[in-house]
This record gives structure tokens, C-alpha cells and sequence, in this order.
């Protein structure tokens, strides 16, 4: 290995023709300059200067070396400056993936506009995946607004608090006129409900047990006329069954204030459920990842939630 400092302390004796200059150029001793180049002699088996006079000189393969040294010192350099560079103004593809278009035109849609006036280097990739993610399948640097599943599933990757919310049960009045308002767990048994695709089993309603014991959210198995990962707010106003929601989410709050669904089993509800923004673990987070969470973050005030 042609190791860097070899390098320049071979250029500079070369530049100045003298180690005790070249040394004090450096703010090095001449015999610690000269072991350096003595290492670089000893890699390439041949010496790199005549030392038989007061002025030394360059062998022939020093001279033929001394251009390619000299290049690559450069390229050190441009690399520097390069890392330097993208530490003063981050650059690259950011590929981030939401799971809910909702949840991404609350928290980051938004700034987009202002993000990219700050940061032009940094070329944002966007998705929206509601399934549950693979990050082995799906490889993106952020995942945005994600249950504690992920963490679960992927215990490496590292993860900030996005927000905090109720997680609520919510039928329509004309559902609730037809099949009667349950009252406790035993009563989900003659009801319906609007099932999300991707829950394992993905015919369960979440709810909070007392003095579950279990990984994960505790849920209840049910009938479930319809799966799916859309529109499953507007198929519980239709009356179609129950449904999660969350009442800080802005769709779900119009549609209670206006009646369209109401709240029911509030007792068996998450009052304390979080979700989370995850990336890649590191030694050192990548700037543009940092850059783009810390910016976001920044603007949770400004948040519909």
C-alpha cells in the first residue's frame, strides 16, 4: 500500500531537492521524513534518490515516479474535497418510502418545495407502499411513518418518534342503527368489520386488551366483508363495518364532526400509539438523510395532526 503520507514526503524532498527543507515545510524531524520515504523505497525495491552527494537527486525510476505520485496526491485531494463538500451541502438520491399517502401529505408534502430551494443536490425519490415492507426487497434510505412492526422485524435499523396519537374504533350511525352498539370485547362476535389487506391474520380488528402479554398490538379476530388497503374509511361510512382509525388524521376528524362515523368500545382504544421514522444504521448518518429528517422534524408544528 502506497500509503499517503509516503507519498508526500517523497514529493516534497523531490520539490525542494533537500530533507532537512522539505522536513521543516512539513513541521516534521528530517529522520522521521526520512523513514517515510525509506518505506516507500523498501515497497518498491528500488531507491527513489542519489544520496552521494550534498544535493541529492532523483534515480531514474524517481523521476518516473514522481509524476504518478503526484497524481495521486491529487486525486486524495479532489476525494477531500469532494467529503468536504457534501458535508457543507449534502447530495445524492434520497429514496424514501411512506406507508400511507395520508400520513405523507400531513408531515413532509408540504415542504418539499422549500426542501429542494435548500438542498438542490440532494434529488428526492418519493413511494407510498401500504403493504407491510421488506427493506430487503424494498431498498430505500427512509421509511416514514412506520409501526413498531418494522423495528420488530429489522432490529438494525434505527428509528425517531414521529408523532403520537389515538388509535380508535369508529363505525357509521346507520351500521350502528342495523347491527346495535357493542359494548365489550363479547359483543365484537355479531359484528363486521373493514379489514386492512396486510395484517397477519388480515381479518382482525386491533384493540386494547387489559393486561395483554403478547408481542405486537393485541386484536380480535372477525367477519370481514371486505379487505383491502383503500378507502376503508369511506367503506365504514357506507356502513359496511367497523373500522381503526386514527382521529388525528384530518379525513377521519371530518368525518366524525360530521357525523359520519361515530366513535364506539372507546374503552378498548390506544391512547398512546406511536409511529416512526427509520433509516439505516451507521456510525455516522448520512448528511442527506440527516439533513432531510431534521428538517421535517422541524416542521412538526406546522403538522395537521
Amino acid at each position: 500500500m502506497y500509503k499517503a503520507e509516503w507519498l508526500k514526503g517523497f514529493v516534497a524532498v523531490a520539490n525542494f531537492g533537500s530533507f532537512s527543507k522539505a522536513a521543516r515545510q512539513a513541521d516534521l524531524s528530517t529522520m522521521a521524513l526520512s523513514k517515510q520515504v525509506a518505506a516507500l523505497e523498501n515497497l518498491l525495491k528500488e531507491p527513489l534518490f542519489e544520496r552521494s552527494t550534498r544535493k541529492i537527486r532523483l534515480t531514474e525510476l524517481g523521476r518516473e515516479f514522481l509524476p504518478k505520485a503526484q497524481i495521486i496526491l491529487k486525486q486524495h485531494q479532489d476525494l477531500a474535497e469532494w467529503v468536504d463538500g457534501r458535508q457543507q451541502s449534502p447530495a445524492g438520491v434520497l429514496r424514501i418510502l411512506a406507508q400511507e399517502s395520508e400520513i405523507l401529505g400531513m408531515t413532509i408534502t408540504p415542504w418539499l418545495g422549500e426542501f429542494c430551494r435548500l438542498y438542490p443536490d440532494i434529488k428526492l425519490e418519493i413511494d407510498v407502499s401500504e403493504k407491510l415492507v421488506d427493506i430487503e426487497k424494498e431498498s430505500f434510505d427512509i421509511y416514514w411513518g412506520m409501526s413498531e412492526y418494522l423495528g420488530r422485524q429489522f432490529p438494525g435499523l434505527r428509528r425517531r418518534t414521529i408523532f403520537n396519537s389515538v388509535f380508535g374504533i369508529y363505525a357509521s350511525p346507520e351500521y350502528l342503527a342495523f347491527y346495535g352498539k357493542p359494548k365489550n370485547i363479547a359483543d365484537l362476535a355479531n359484528h363486521k368489520m373493514i379489514s386492512y389487506l396486510y395484517n397477519q391474520p388480515n381479518n382482525m380488528l386491533i384493540i386494547n386488551v387489559p393486561n395483554y402479554k403478547g408481542t405486537g398490538l393485541p386484536a380480535i379476530e372477525m367477519s370481514a366483508p371486505i379487505k383491502t388497503v383503500q378507502g376503508m374509511l369511506e367503506l365504514a361510512e357506507q356502513g359496511l363495518g367497523l373500522v381503526n382509525g386514527a382521529p388525528d388524521i384530518p379525513k377521519y376528524r371530518q368525518s366524525i364532526t360530521e357525523g359520519r362515523i361515530v366513535p364506539v368500545l372507546e374503552d378498548y382504544w390506544f391512547r398512546d400509539l406511536d409511529a416512526f421514522v427509520y433509516y439505516h444504521q451507521s456510525k455516522i448518518e448520512q448528511p442527506k438523510v440527516r439533513v432531510f429528517i431534521d428538517f421535517i422534524m422541524a416542521k412538526k408544528d406546522e403538522w395537521l395532526l
